[in-house]
């Protein structure tokens, strides 16, 4: 019960995803959780479609759950519009748990 209730609040936490593209082009994603429940680590997911092509993997793993920005400099093309989604992950008695998806940001690289 005491687990069932920690898995339940890390399912149920929510993410506040923000973008925005620095001076030299790169894109800086800070992001704020709801309170309450302490995360292991962070997934960030990547695209150029909006509504797919995120994949499987994810695009950037944080070393661990008190990581609240991350500033993307590789691959990124002039012109190019991408776009980012990001979850928290929590494990618990050896499997992982997810909260729920951020909201999505996009940027175009100028």
């Amino acid at each position: 019960p005491a687990q069932q209730r920690l898995v339940k609040g890390v399912q149920n936490t929510t993410i506040a995803l923000k973008s925005k593209l620095t001076k030299k082009g790169k894109i800086r994603l800070t992001w704020t959780k709801s309170k309450g429940y302490k995360l292991d680590r962070f997934e960030i997911y990547r695209s150029v479609k909006k509504n797919s092509g995120y994949g499987k993997k994810a695009f950037f793993t944080t070393k661990n759950g008190k990581t609240v920005k991350y500033l993307n400099t590789k691959s990124l093309k002039k012109g190019k519009t991408y776009y980012y989604k990001l979850r928290g992950v929590r494990i618990i008695g050896g499997k992982k748990y997810y909260t729920q998806w951020s909201n999505k940001t996009w940027r175009t690289v100028k």
